[in-house]
Formats: structure tokens, C-alpha cells, sequence
């Protein structure tokens, strides 16, 4: 088994606040885009409301209770978008602090990670340098043997003769 990485506790961490941000990133933004959608429809009404008051001014009797009724309408209309603006600006901006904050889990875990890696090539690098001193000390042990065995057949060879 590998020795574990000494930093894996702080890196489990990290990638733990990485998801936790990733997730308010994702919530964050979902609120945005409610927040645009709602301003959209409200700037659509708006719209309408322009046209269906051209249409009204170009009527034959204008009643002035109606006129006040409509301008009244047009207020709301307008305190509501703008209301609705403001709220996505602030929506919009949270948004992007929470990117930000992700990006920044996310350099700080790609940290560790890439720490972690180079920790596990330099074991494997060290791992791989011990089995070839391992071989290398083997092979030289393996010369002496045969350097010694054949000295020692070439001494009972002296005796023999």
C-alpha cells in the first residue's frame, strides 16, 4: 500500500468547499435568472400597457377617472420594475462574488491535486530507483559468484595437473 498523502485530510476539504460553492454558484445564479426572467415580463407589461394606452387616448371620450385609473396602473407598473431591477443588479452581483469564490475553491483544490500527484510520481520515481539498485546489486553480487567459481575451477585445474 502507498504512504498516504499527508495532505489528503486538507484536500478532501478543499473539495468539499469546492462542491459547497459550486452548489451556491448554481443557486445563485438560478435566483438571477428568476430575478431576469420576472424583470422581462414586468418590462413586457410595460410594453403593453403603452400600447393599450395610445389606444385609449385615441378613443373618442377620454373619462378621467379611467385616465387616473391608468396612470395609477402605469406607477405600480414602473415602482415594480424598477423594484425588480434593483433586485436582479443585487441577484446579478452575488452571483458573481459566488463565481469568483468558486473559481478561487477551485484553484485551491487543482493546488493540492497537482501536490499530490507530483508527491506520487516522486514516490514512484524513488520506488523505481530502489528495484534498480535492487537488480543492480544482484547482478553485481551474481558476477562475483561466477568470478569466484570460476577462479575456483581454475585452481582445481592447477591441482589436477
Amino acid at each position: 500500500m502507498p504512504p498516504k498523502f499527508r495532505f489528503d485530510a486538507l484536500l478532501k476539504i478543499r473539495e468539499t468547499e469546492q462542491n459547497e460553492k459550486k452548489e451556491a454558484f448554481l443557486a445563485a445564479e438560478r435566483r438571477s435568472q428568476d430575478a431576469l426572467a420576472a424583470l422581462e415580463t414586468l418590462e413586457q407589461a410595460l410594453a403593453e400597457e403603452r400600447n393599450e394606452s395610445r389606444a385609449f387616448r385615441t378613443g373618442a371620450a377620454l373619462d378621467p377617472t379611467s385616465l387616473r385609473a391608468r396612470q395609477e396602473g402605469r406607477r405600480r407598473l414602473l415602482e415594480r420594475r424598477d423594484e425588480a431591477q434593483k433586485l436582479y443588479d443585487i441577484l446579478a452581483e452575488e452571483t458573481e462574488i459566488k463565481r469568483e469564490e468558486l473559481n478561487e475553491a477551485i484553484k485551491e483544490t487543482k493546488i493540492l491535486q497537482k501536490l499530490k500527484e507530483k508527491n506520487e510520481e516522486r514516490r514512484l520515481e524513488e520506488e523505481r530507483k530502489r528495484a534498480q539498485k535492487e537488480l543492480d546489486e544482484q547482478a553485481a553480487r551474481q558476477k562475483i559468484y561466477e568470478k569466484r567459481r570460476r577462479s575456483d575451477g581454475e585452481q582445481e585445474c592447477e591441482f589436477n595437473e
